[in-house]
């Protein structure tokens, strides 16, 4: 296992644990930066969150901005190399517009 780093770019993001079922809601008790405001890039020093990878189960992610979500800002760790893919995940985010 290991961990996942995020790193924070302009403007202001969250990395925010959801489900493949509803890819821009939030899961109970799953992982949440918060919003995580960065002005400009700093060279080196900018915000990082991480993530504790312990088993190799598909993790489901988005961006908590509005509007991001349903753009396609999310990701997966551990993705499944067929039926539930990133790309799945991705088309249902796209679809969503963003409400759950």
């Amino acid at each position: 296992m290991g961990k996942a780093a995020f790193e924070f770019h302009p403007k202001n993001h969250t990395v925010t644990e959801s489900s493949l079922a509803k890819p821009c809601s939030a899961i109970d008790g799953g992982f949440r930066t918060g919003f995580v405001p960065v002005k400009e890039e700093k060279g080196d020093d900018l915000p990082v969150r991480k993530f504790k990878v312990v088993d190799d189960k598909p993790h489901w992610f988005y961006c908590g901005q509005v509007g991001h979500c349903p753009a396609g800002m999310v990701f997966v760790v551990n993705p499944p190399k067929s039926g539930n893919t990133f790309e799945k995940f991705e088309g249902k985010a796209k679809e969503s517009g963003g409400k759950w």
